[in-house]
């Protein structure tokens, strides 16, 4: 590698194994790696970029031992490693790197993304490699770090919303930098990622969820805030991003909540049918889809993919996914019907819940069975992430329900935590009893079509292959 101001690091996931069953957002096949763009380190490289640093991106998840992530950081030439941490799944592979980076070049490392940001200062009791945490977002932070190490000025990690080391001392500095809004910046620069042409193109359509389920990320990072980009910047990034990839792929557009607002979903849905391109993205089941759905559907969308998570009134109202859990499953039960004549395929999320009871599974079944035109769907074991407003207060779950995390030592150093739902079910219960309703309420290339952007589809050949395998692993016996 050639000296570069700022290199941007990708980390493997689960090189150390768990020691359960995996199943759900822990499912990995062991034929085939998860091939995705880490769309928040080429967002900062752009943004690094456009402001005349020399940066690089390093993508080492497809390393599946130490070893090989050792080699991977041969001739690494850089005054700032940045790298990105965006799950407890990925958190000890990227202490890894830290290690290594510092054996490899005389460097400063940070870390930061959705897990180690929050985690703040135990990110120094885990690794004495690490030089500075940034909590929050990154652009404007790694811009001042960055003009800070070229000014040669002291104390160059002194600044809002980054936690360092200072010797033998832990600085915390209160308050968070000014956050860049999606429409201040520049479009994605995708040929700054390593051989790019072979993952799923993508382009954000917002950024954060103004929602408040308590188990989710969203709380600790964006503060309950959501930040839509303009429809008119989306279209023209989009077309930019179908001139890079052709017209053959999948693509993705990265918003938790779609078409919040629906005058802009719905100027987007008319915007996508010209390209002719065929699509997919995320939104909750009470956004306001009834709005533009029909524009949706007319715009090659194939993949309607919502987190309902439970079919449980008790168990949405624990969650805090919604005040009112009875007309958010009717909801959800006019749009699969509303889908169903189209071509799009429906992919549903569950998990199961702390808190769970046989009546409480018993009722998401029945919603299933209520709902057959929900094409595929994947169940989840909670895993309940370090900060997480369920987090904090899981001590109510565990005197209520008998609900209990999984505190051992591999997950410890996670900070990421599997959950006994309740004293009725195990994590391990609930990881093979979803796995079965996966098999009985899904069809299987429905399946497979929706879960088939997290791999590579660089040719005809590889989309096949990706689809055959997803099957082969999810629905077939495993002996």
């Amino acid at each position: 590698m050639t000296n570069k101001d700022l290199v941007l690091i990708n980390p493997p996931a689960l090189i150390e194994k768990p020691p359960i069953q995996q199943s759900g957002t822990l499912y990995i096949p062991e034929s085939m790696l998860i091939t995705a763009m880490n769309p928040g380190l080429l967002s900062l490289a752009t943004y690094i970029d456009d402001k005349g640093f020399d940066v690089r991106i390093l993508d080492l998840s497809d390393k599946r031992d130490y070893d090989a992530l050792d080699k991977g950081l041969d001739g690494l030439d850089a005054g700032v490693v940045g790298i990105s941490s965006t799950s407890g799944l990925d958190y000890i592979e990227s202490l890894k790197i830290a290690e290594l980076a510092k054996r490899h070049a005389d460097c400063k490392v940070v870390m930061g993304g959705q897990h180690a940001g929050p985690l703040g200062e135990t990110v120094f009791e885990d690794s004495e490699f690490v030089d500075a945490v940034v909590r929050h977002e990154g652009e404007i932070t790694l811009e001042q770090i960055l003009d800070n190490l070229r000014h040669n000025r002291r104390d160059i990690f002194n600044l809002p919303g980054v936690t360092y080391r200072d010797g033998n001392k832990t600085i915390t500095v209160p308050g968070r930098p000014r956050i860049v809004k999606l429409n201040e910046l520049p479009p994605l620069r995708y040929e700054i990622y390593p051989n790019f042409l072979r993952f799923t193109p993508f382009v954000e359509e917002s950024r954060g969820c103004m929602f408040r389920c308590r188990y989710c990320t969203s709380n600790t990072i964006f503060s309950n805030k959501i930040d839509i980009k303009n429809p008119q910047k989306f279209l023209v990034e989009m077309q930019r991003c179908i001139d890079l990839f052709g017209k053959d792929k999948a693509y993705a557009v990265l918003a938790s909540t779609f078409g919040v607002n629906p005058t802009f979903g719905r100027e987007i849905a008319r915007g996508m049918k010209k390209f002719g391109i065929k699509w997919n993205s995320e939104f909750r089941v009470d956004s306001p889809w009834e709005k533009y759905i029909d524009d949706l559907l007319e715009s090659g969308y194939e993949v309607v993919n919502v987190g309902v998570e439970s079919g449980s009134p008790e168990i949405l109202r624990l969650m805090g996914k919604t005040p009112d859990p009875e007309r958010y499953l009717a909801k959800m039960k006019m749009l699969a019907r509303r889908i169903a004549p189209s071509d799009a395929v429906i992919r549903a999320n569950f998990m199961f819940y702390a808190g769970e009871s046989p009546r409480t599974i018993n009722e998401t079944i029945r919603f299933l069975y209520e709902t057959p035109e929900i094409d595929s769907v994947q169940f989840s074991p909670l895993l309940v992430f370090h900060g997480t407003p369920l987090y904090e207060e899981f001590g109510t779950f565990e005197r209520e329900y008998g609900s209990e995390m999984v505190r051992s030592e591999y997950w410890e150093r996670r900070h990421l935590y599997p959950v006994h739902p309740s004293r009725y079910f195990s994590f391990q219960e609930m990881a093979t009893f979803g796995q079965t309703l996966e098999k009985i309420f899904s069809r299987e290339h429905a399946w497979a079509e929706a879960a088939k952007s997290l791999y590579t589809q660089e040719t005809e050949e590889d989309r096949n292959r990706v689809k055959e395998t997803l099957i082969k692993s999810k629905f077939r016996r495993q002996e």
